[in-house]
């Protein structure tokens, strides 16, 4: 593309880079883990991570949630909406599917 090779520099992929999720640099629990253990989410129970939400795609998971618990009893969803405003829909969304939801503190104080 015409840059002077000794201008580039690599930096690397923070979406490989990272720390894996259930440390931090000293060794101890990160945040996550602790927010799961909290809410009563096993260090075995698989999870299912769903970033940046549209509405109609949260009804679509919960529904595929419901199916695989069948086999995977333990199967935990996070959601995390596109827009966070639409948290208190998709809470009440899960209620009327009988999921049990909870959100993080940083959700609820906005």
């Amino acid at each position: 593309m015409g840059v002077d090779p000794g201008r580039i520099h690599v930096t690397g992929n923070l979406k490989f880079d990272a720390l894996p999720p259930d440390q931090e640099d000293d060794g101890t629990e990160s945040q996550l883990r602790k927010l799961l253990v909290k809410i009563g989410v096993s260090s075995t129970s698989p999870i299912l991570v769903a970033g940046s939400t549209h509405p109609g795609e949260e009804a679509v998971l919960m529904n595929i949630v419901a199916d695989l618990r069948n086999e995977f009893s333990q199967l935990f969803l996070i959601l995390a909406p596109r827009h966070i405003q639409r948290a208190p829909h998709i809470a009440a969304l899960g209620k009327k599917n009988g999921i049990i939801t909870t959100r993080s503190a940083s959700a609820e104080r906005r």
